[in-house]
């Protein structure tokens, strides 16, 4: 019962990260004539910071309650894996973490800073996109794998 209020709960978690990152392309792509920079750059902020604290939530979840040690129960030779995927959770609260301070400093004026970190913010969407991919895969993998024996 447990496995599967924990599974319900990473579910409902991943569609609010969707949500959140829909929020924050939509706001990327958002053109504004040179004085709503500003109004676009609070906004941007705004929702960077939902994103980072929801991340850190997500993946404290699947680490901690979630998908990991369940994966590494049902079939240890996925350990390195999990840990591959653990590592990369590190490295996005990293990336976050920066580009929340970067935005925090960007001034309205400071169109190339503004666009470069608005880039790197794709980037590791992206990044994210895929790397949830690879754990629905990892999941299967342990999961669903026949391990063999009877026909």
């Amino acid at each position: 019962m447990v496995h599967n209020d924990i599974a319900q709960q990473t579910v409902v978690e991943h569609e609010v990260l969707g949500h959140i990152m829909a929020s924050l392309r939509s706001i990327v792509q958002w053109h504004v004539a040179d004085t709503g920079t500003a109004r676009k750059l609070s906004s941007l902020c705004f929702v960077t910071q939902a994103f980072q604290r929801h991340l850190a939530r997500l993946t404290g979840l699947e680490e901690h309650d979630g998908y990991m040690s369940m994966v590494t129960a049902a079939n240890p030779a996925l350990s390195d894996t999990v840990d591959k995927l653990r590592d990369e959770h590190k490295k996005f609260g990293e990336e976050i973490d920066r580009l929340v301070s970067r935005l925090e400093n960007v001034a309205s004026d400071e169109s190339t800073a503004l666009d470069d970190a608005l880039e790197q913010l794709l980037a590791l969407m992206d990044d994210v996109d895929h790397h949830g991919s690879e754990e629905i895969r990892l999941i299967q993998q342990a999961l669903l794998q026949d391990e063999g024996g009877e026909a």
